[in-house]
């Protein structure tokens, strides 16, 4: 399927806020930093307990970005596997709620997280993971201002999936029936999307970090110093 090119909004910074009084939130999906279970692509040359550590960096840039939102609510939803609540050591900064991803694939997963911030009274909820800690901040603050006219927002991925979804409303049906876990993903959402007659539109295409070779895109990245600084310390 060809996605036209006039639904990307390139000029982020220039959105401004239309008056919007609703409560927005903002879901960080994430795994414990535990060796061996996280950044596995990157083992060798990194061993694992040097991905894990690298994967941390990468979550602690997600949350400095995010903790510069004003009016929106952070949440984390972690990964059961790999040790739970346990097993997160301090990763998620304090005043974070932190809740378990439940669901049996990774769209059950976001739907759950949708309905039960939608539950909460939330009108605007966006999901974002920690394997893209460079994204600018300015593209989740447009997915906000842009569910004002759209009902869904998605943010491609190179890799063919997408780096953010957020909604006005849950929609179940953009999660039924995908490929996860392959190039098919945004463009099989789109096509759910467009079958259902949901107003939508994308960001800027950004990148996923999961192997070697996509390090160097964080090397002096000033949008992920944390994980930058990590890199250089360890020689990579």
């Amino acid at each position: 399927m060809e996605i036209d090119a006039s639904l990307y909004v390139e000029d982020f910074p220039r959105l401004r806020s239309r008056g919007s009084f609703n409560k927005d939130a903002l879901a960080i999906m994430l795994k414990a930093p535990v060796p061996g279970n996280v950044k596995t692509r990157l083992s060798p040359p990194f061993t694992p307990v040097e991905a894990a550590g690298l994967y941390r960096c990468f979550i602690e840039d997600v949350f400095i970005k995010a903790a510069g939102l004003k009016g929106v609510d952070l949440y984390a939803f972690y990964a059961p596997e790999g040790g739970g609540a346990d097993a997160l050591g301090g990763v998620v900064p304090s005043g974070v709620s932190s809740f378990p991803q439940e669901g049996g694939d990774l769209g059950a997963r976001m739907r759950n997280v949708f309905k039960s911030l939608f539950d909460k009274g939330y009108k605007k909820v966006s999901i974002i993971g920690t394997d893209s800690p460079d994204m600018p901040v300015e593209y989740i603050r447009g997915a906000f201002t842009l569910l004002d006219e759209a009902g869904l927002v998605l943010g491609p991925a190179r890799d063919g999936g997408y780096y953010l979804i957020a909604m006005n409303s849950l929609f179940e049906t953009v999660f039924d029936g995908i490929s996860w876990s392959t190039g098919a993903v945004l463009e099989q959402t789109i096509e759910k999307a467009e079958q259902a007659s949901i107003a939508f539109t994308l960001l800027p295409v950004w990148h996923d970090i999961d192997t070697f070779e996509d390090l160097a895109l964080l090397r002096a990245s000033a949008g992920a110093p944390v994980s930058s600084n990590y890199l250089e310390t360890m020689g990579y």
